[in-house]
Order: structure tokens, then C-alpha cells, then sequence
């Protein structure tokens, strides 16, 4: 039962990809379905009316006909003339997905089966603890990594082109739907699947590397011990030493046993001390080093996406690029360099310990946050802009939600290495929550005040003076509230970072949580209504765009704020509670807060 145990714990991984292969397949159907349904409900269908518009229908059209004859009139009536062959595409890489995702499946199953007899052999022969020592130590050439590692690069080159091309502005999922969805599901998961295929070839590398030199720690370790045990046993010899004459023999001998051993121990518990010191350092470091490697790669994929989209939409304009929209193309194109570059510096342990240093990572993931700040704001509020149109609706879907992945992963990796070089620790998460509101804010003003420029003509101030109730109103009502949950974000954001610095103490924590939880409700209460105003019928938001997503979300964070104040507060005041007299005169006191959840768990 051990070694099974063992055997589970160190196939973790490999039970987590099998399900994200399963996940993978089930989206990959899905586009294999909704391929079928565009061609029989749009694409068939049309040609057919083509055909009997010109006077020469007939039935049992082949798919290269059908596409032959929307790439010429499809125009017309519709139909991009590009999206039967994307559509095709999409129908192909589809069924290939499927067969390849299949195998990967098989190949998990097969793995398990003929681990699970290799850890029964070993276990009848050697024992349960050999069998335990030889999972721990990496003995798994039966599990098929680098074949599934291949296997989910070839899928995700498919995928990937697959989601761009049916995506695309004359794909078959250039509006938001069931196979836009499961085109970009499918490619994620097989990119999460390959990452974490390098993931393990790394570590495993990695691991190699740590065990020689921990072996070589210890045999160090272990020469210098009985360096210590001859040097003492040479000095007790000095001593002259006069025994009791009962039981001479057996008191020298154990005072010899205690001589020998005492003095190794003391310095054994000073190097493990030591030892386990740098064992702590490591792992935070091992953990900073795992997220940013997932955090380079998907903001790298995010960027070149959106690089992708912006050239396909310039592609599929009539007109002259403006500066904005060129400055659309390259901005993308260049976070995608940068953080490639950081990626492969994440993928070793000695290559990163140069990434990871403010100076060099640091910096670069703030550009980075800049740039994409920049070009956030012309995607979503320029009037050249390919994302939306004047009042905030979604034109190209791609555009609009990856340059939203594109700044909340580049946010993550810079918050990595601010809270790093400020010492921000765990129980500080609300400085970043803070920060959060803060930057969701400022995301209903941009949008608010965008819309407001293209309505600005049609408006009437004298109603907006007198508060009549109008789509006038509600977009300079939002633009309030983006403005006030900016006011309230930055203030707390700077009287934290403020305390940390020059004045740690000065505040307690009690007195913040009153505060913080006061600032919470009166944004709840402020994001309520501002989710009825502007999100409702006749509001700025009432169409999916950033203002109807930006909204939403500052009142989630909102909630979420105030209860976090809230149990904070319950928590101060339980262990602030004086000591109490029962009955029988003992002092009695409240239970601390780990004391009191395992009272809890006890009850």
C-alpha cells in the first residue's frame, strides 16, 4: 500500500494531463460538430441559391464546388469568400485532433498499467521501500513524456491555426459562439498540456543536477563529521580519567559512546538548520521560477494572437493604416519577443536566478505592462480602432479578449516582482486587490469617456443638468464612478505602501480593517447601482464590451473586499478578547485563531 501510494502521488501530473487530454477532446468534437452544422445551415445552403438565382440548381454539390462557387458570388449574399476553405480547415484539424488526443489518451492508460506492473515487481522482490526509492529517484522511462510532448506540439501548431484562421474576420467564428469558444478551449488546453510536458523534461534535468550535488553535500558532510568524532576521541584520550572500580567496563564504554557522539550532533543540528534554510529559499524560488515560465509563454501566445488579429483586420481593410493602427501591430509584436526571451531564461534554474533579479526582469516585465498599457487603450477607445466600434460593441472578438489576457498577464508577472522587491508577503494580497479596483476603474472611465466622445453632439446638458434619466446621463454617471472607485483604490493602495516604508506599525492592523471594510461598503454600494444603471436596458453597457465587463467586475471585487474586511475584523476582535474568571476562579482565555479551527474541527 505504501509504495501504491508513492506510485499515485508520483504520477500526479500525469493524472492531471489525462484529464486535461479528455477536456481537449470533448472541445475538439465540439468544433468537429459545429464545422458540420456552418456547412449544412450556411454554406451548402447558400451555394444551393446561388445556384438557383442563375438559373442552374442542382443537387449533390461536391465541397470543392460549394467552395468554388461562394469564393466567386458568396460576396453577395454574405458569405466571406474565404469561409468554406476555413471551414473545411476547420473540419480536418479537427478530426486529426481528435485521433491525436485519442492516443495521447491511450498512451496515459498504458503508462499506468505497465508502471503500476513494474512497482508490483519491484515490491515482490525488493520490498515496499526499494520500490519507494525507485519512483522517488525518477525511474519512470515507462511514462511516454517526450512522445506526449510531441504529440501536443503537433496538436497545438493544428489548433492554433485552426483558432486563428475560424476566428478570423472571414472565418466561420468571427462572432463569439459555440465554435469560437471551443476553438480557442481546445488550443489552451493543448498549450497548457505541452507546457507542462516541458515543465516535467525540465525538472527532471533539474533534479538530476540537485541530486549530485546533494550528494556530494553529504559526503562532504559526512567527512567532516568524522573529522569532528576523531579530533574529539583524541582529546578525551588526553584527559586522564580515573573510573570507579564498579562496573569499570561498561561506564567506560558509555562514556566513550557519549564523547563520540555528542559533538557531531551539535554540529549535525547547526548544518541541517542551515541546510533547511536554503531548502526554504529554494522552494520559493523553485515556485516564483514555475509561475513565471507559465506566465512568459501565455502572455507571449496572447501577444502574438493579438499581433495575429490586428494584421488580419488590416489585411481586410480598403483604407490606409493609421499610426494607431500600426502602432497596433508592432506593440504585440514586440511584448511577444520579450517575453519569449524571458521564457526560455525561466526554463533553467541557472539561467533564471538572471531573470529573476529586479534589475534585469523586473524592469523588462514593467516595459512590457506599459507598452501593453498603451496600446490597450488605443484597441478599446481609438477611433481607428479594429476591437470595437463607437459605442463599445465587440467587432473582432480575437482583438478585444486577448489584449484583455495580454494586460492581466503581463500585471501578474510585474506584481511578481514588485511584491518580491517590496517584501510584500501573503497576508498582504489586499495591497494587489487594492490595486486591482484601481485599474478596473480606471477601465469604466476610459470606456465611458470613449462613448461619450461619439455622443457627445447628440446629448442635451440641460438635461444632464436637471438629472433626467438617459443614455446621456448614465454614460457620465459611469464616468463618475470610474473616477470615484479610482479616488478610494489609489488612496488605500498609497496608505499601505506608505506604512510598509516609512511608518511599519504606526497603524493596526484593527484600525485599518474598520477603515478598509467602510471605503468597501460604500463602493458595494456605489458598484450596485452603477450595475443597474449602466449594464441595464438603455445604459452604456447594456451590449458585451469593456464597459459591461469592467462594471460587472469592479462590483465581484467590490464583494469580495468587504468580506475580506469583514472576517478580518471578527478575527481581531476574537483574539483581542481579555482573559475571564469562571466559576472556580481559573482564568479562562479565547483561543487563538489556529486554536480556535481546531476546536472547530474537533466539534
Amino acid at each position: 500500500r505504501e509504495s501504491r501510494d508513492t506510485w499515485y502521488s508520483s504520477l500526479y501530473r500525469l493524472r492531471t494531463r489525462t484529464g486535461m487530454w479528455l477536456t481537449t477532446m470533448l472541445a475538439i468534437i465540439v468544433v468537429l460538430v459545429s464545422t458540420i452544422n456552418v456547412w449544412r445551415e450556411i454554406l451548402s445552403p447558400v451555394a444551393h441559391e446561388i445556384l438557383e438565382d442563375n438559373g442552374a440548381y442542382r443537387d449533390n454539390l461536391h465541397a470543392r464546388e460549394v467552395c468554388l462557387i461562394l469564393s466567386r458570388h458568396g460576396q453577395q449574399y454574405g458569405v466571406p469568400y474565404e469561409m468554406c476553405a476555413r471551414n473545411g480547415f476547420g473540419f480536418m484539424a479537427s478530426v486529426l485532433g481528435a485521433i491525436l488526443s485519442g492516443v495521447a489518451i491511450i498512451l496515459h492508460l498504458l503508462a499506468r498499467k505497465d508502471a503500476a506492473r513494474v512497482v508490483d515487481e519491484i515490491e515482490e522482490s525488493c520490498g515496499p521501500i526499494l520500490s519507494s526509492e525507485y519512483l522517488s529517484r525518477g525511474h519512470n522511462k515507462h511514462i511516454p513524456l517526450r512522445v506526449e510532448f510531441l504529440l501536443s506540439i503537433l496538436l497545438c501548431n493544428t489548433l492554433g491555426l485552426n483558432a486563428f484562421l475560424a476566428t478570423g474576420v472571414q472565418g466561420p467564428a468571427a462572432k463569439v459562439g459555440n465554435l469560437y469558444y471551443a476553438s480557442w478551449l481546445s488550443f489552451l488546453l493543448c498549450l497548457r498540456i505541452c507546457v507542462g510536458c516541458l515543465e516535467e523534461l525540465c525538472n527532471i534535468d533539474d533534479d538530476k543536477r540537485n541530486r549530485r550535488l546533494k550528494k556530494k553535500a553529504e559526503r562532504q558532510k559526512r567527512e567532516e563529521a568524522c573529522k569532528r568524532v576523531q579530533s574529539a576521541t583524541s582529546e578525551n584520550n588526553d584527559l586522564e580519567y580515573v573510573a570507579p572500580k564498579l562496573d569499570h567496563d561498561h561506564i567506560e564504554e558509555e562514556t566513550q559512546k557519549a564523547a563520540d557522539v555528542a559533538i557531531p550532533k551539535k554540529c549535525e543540528v547547526d548544518d541541517e538548520s542551515s541546510t533547511m534554510g536554503a531548502f526554504v529559499a529554494e522552494d520559493i524560488l523553485e515556485e516564483l521560477r514555475v509561475q513565471r515560465v507559465r506566465h512568459y509563454f501565455f502572455l507571449a501566445i496572447f501577444s502574438t494572437v493579438c499581433m495575429g488579429s490586428a494584421l488580419d483586420a488590416a489585411y481586410n481593410t480598403s483604407s490606409d493604416l493609421t499610426p494607431h493602427q500600426k502602432f497596433m501591430i508592432i506593440c504585440p509584436a514586440i511584448v511577444a519577443i520579450f517575453a519569449m526571451i524571458q521564457f526560455a531564461f525561466c526554463l533553467k534554474t541557472s539561467w533564471y536566478m538572471q531573470i529573476s533579479r529586479f534589475s534585469f526582469g523586473g524592469i523588462l516585465s514593467i516595459i512590457m505592462f506599459g507598452l501593453w498599457i498603451s496600446n490597450l487603450v488605443l484597441t478599446m477607445s481609438s477611433e481607428s480602432t479594429w476591437a470595437v466600434n463607437e459605442i463599445g460593441d465587440i467587432e473582432i472578438a480575437n482583438l478585444f479578449y486577448f489584449s484583455w489576457a495580454s494586460i492581466i498577464t503581463s500585471f501578474l508577472v510585474m506584481m511578481s516582482y514588485i511584491e518580491s522587491k517590496l517584501g510584500i508577503q501573503e497576508d498582504d494580497v489586499m495591497t494587489a486587490v487594492w490595486m486591482a479596483v484601481n485599474k478596473v476603474c480606471a477601465v469604466i472611465v476610459g470606456a465611458s469617456f470613449h462613448i461619450w466622445q461619439n455622443i457627445e453632439e447628440k446629448c442635451d446638458l440641460e438635461d444632464i443638468q436637471n438629472g433626467a434619466i438617459t443614455y446621456c446621463t448614465k454614460t457620465v454617471f459611469a464616468m463618475v464612478v470610474g473616477a470615484t472607485g479610482m479616488v478610494a483604490g489609489s488612496t488605500v493602495v498609497a496608505s499601505r505602501v506608505l506604512e510598509r516604508q516609512f511608518c511599519p506599525g504606526c497603524c493596526s492592523r484593527r484600525v485599518r480593517a474598520h477603515v478598509e471594510a467602510v471605503v468597501s461598503v460604500f463602493l458595494l454600494l456605489l458598484f450596485t447601482v452603477a450595475v443597474a444603471s449602466i449594464t441595464g436596458i438603455g445604459g452604456p453597457g447594456q451590449s458585451v464590451g469593456d464597459l459591461y465587463y469592467a462594471t460587472w467586475l469592479a462590483f465581484v471585487v467590490a464583494i469580495g473586499v468587504f468580506i475580506h474586511c469583514y472576517d478580518r475584523i471578527r478575527l481581531d476582535e476574537i483574539e483581542s478578547e481579555p482573559l475571564e474568571v469562571n466559576t472556580l476562579g481559573k482564568l479562562r482565555t479565547i483561543p487563538s485563531e489556529s486554536s480556535f479551527m481546531q476546536m472547530q474541527k474537533d466539534c
